[in-house]
């Protein structure tokens, strides 16, 4: 059974998360534990981020030190 691709995020930030997300080799429920995010709707919240719903800016400013990006 193969995998199918999951759609390209909906605007720069949905993208820039995933490209960051991706290059750690994380998955999103460990970014979003990462960050703050309770571990039962980690993977949920950062999925609707990389698909296009913009996260508020403390949540985009939490993100920021644990992918290592400015």
């Amino acid at each position: 059974m193969s995998r199918s691709k999951q759609p390209q995020p909906a605007n720069i930030t949905g993208r820039t998360i995933r490209a960051l997300r991706e290059e750690l080799g994380w998955s999103q429920e460990k970014l979003g534990v990462a960050i703050g995010i309770n571990e039962s709707s980690a993977k949920a919240r950062i999925s609707r981020y990389e698909l296009g719903h913009e996260p508020p800016l403390p949540t985009i400013r939490q993100i920021a030190p644990p992918t290592k990006s400015p």
